[in-house]
């Protein structure tokens, strides 16, 4: 009966939570979290290729998964990319009392922790850091707590968007403290890591005015032609220095993702 009880309440709280960010959908002020069927689709869609992107660097390995959110990207770890474990800490009590509970995995811990006052010691394989850092005040920080959690074989796989100037403390995302174009970011990253390799995953802008989506809507205008999506958004290889002129030649915004070693 106890567990009964509990399991109940447990699932009225993270309905509550599922509610909560459908009903910031509608006002514009909700969670900036991913919550498997209640994100919209493109969100989610971006989420789950960068975590499958990480599979590749996780199996048989101890993952942090670092601002874990709710938590389907760490079980996304263990059950695709095959992690011997999975820690996923993140700094809201809400969400890893939903993660505790939606995605239980047997080899999948959550705690509630700090990433700026992280400090773990040469604990893990591999560090999994997805759009965390512009939420910080303190970037180096983070990065050095990263490089420190890290075994000296380790890699941080680690993403952010990209900003169309070097620093952009005035992003558009109200959550962001600011962004960094790549070569800025790399910059940054070598403060206490090796760059390995370089990723970008792009996504299309495709916002229309609200009246011109009503009239679509009713049949009464077309559609616009959409640019066709890369069956591949991870694209490997592109320079740094040039990097604006190797992007398409249509609306666009993106994140850069990077594989890295600690100093």
């Amino acid at each position: 009966m106890q567990d009964e009880i509990a399991f109940t309440e447990q699932e009225l709280y993270c309905t509550r939570y599922e509610l909560k960010l459908l009903a910031g959908q509608v006002t514009g002020r909700g969670l900036e979290r991913w919550i498997a069927g209640f994100s919209p689709l493109e969100v989610e869609r971006e989420h789950l290729q960068r975590y499958e992107f990480a599979c590749q660097y996780t199996r048989g390995l101890k993952v942090l998964d670092i601002a874990c959110g709710t938590g389907r990207g760490s079980r996304f770890l263990a059950e695709e990319g095959a992690a011997a474990s999975v820690c996923g800490i993140d700094l809201e009590e809400d969400a890893i009392r939903y993660a505790a509970f939606r995605n239980h995995h047997a080899r999948v811990s959550f705690e509630v922790g700090n990433a700026l006052k992280l400090t773990r010691k040469n604990e893990f394989d591999v560090a999994i850091c997805y759009e965390t850092i512009e939420h910080l005040d303190s970037p180096e920080v983070l990065l050095a707590n990263l490089a420190r959690a890290l075994k000296r074989d380790g890699t941080l796989i680690i993403s952010t968007p990209v900003a169309s100037r070097p620093v952009d403390p005035r992003p558009a995302n109200p959550h962001h403290v600011q962004e960094w174009d790549c070569p800025t970011f790399i910059g940054l990253l070598k403060r206490s890591f090796k760059v390995r390799d370089m990723y970008l995953q792009y996504r299309v802008i495709t916002r229309r005015p609200l009246l011109r989506r009503v009239l679509v809507r009713l049949g009464l205008a077309q559609a616009p032609i959409r640019p066709p999506a890369t069956q591949d958004p991870l694209w490997k290889g592109c320079s740094s220095a040039n990097l604006m002129a190797d992007f398409p030649k249509v609306p666009w915004t993106g994140y850069q993702i990077y594989a890295c070693s600690p100093l």
